[in-house]
């Protein structure tokens, strides 16, 4: 039934604690867990697509410095271009 309400049930919450990995490694590593916000966009579009053809082309599951996995890495970009998108 549809209420016109989002259904965040839906979700895998599993996801968001990877992006939350992200997340504390830019806090440790930029000091600041706002910095991302004084990012260009073009930054993020290019870490995504480097995560993206890592993960894809060169079947390298985990970023080499963060240890993270590179989608983990490419869905904070996401959210980041996403949140940067419905801010205007």
């Amino acid at each position: 039934q549809i209420t016109g309400k989002e259904q965040l049930d839906l979700l895998d919450y599993e996801i968001f604690k990877e992006i939350a990995k992200v997340r504390e490694y830019g806090c440790k590593k930029y000091g600041d867990p706002n910095n991302w916000v004084k990012v260009e966009s073009k930054h993020y579009k290019n870490a995504l697509m480097r995560h993206v053809l890592k993960y894809c082309l060169m079947d390298d599951e985990l970023d080499d410095e963060s240890k993270l996995n590179h989608l983990s890495h490419a869905a904070c970009n996401i959210m980041f271009l996403l949140s940067k998108r419905l801010e205007k």
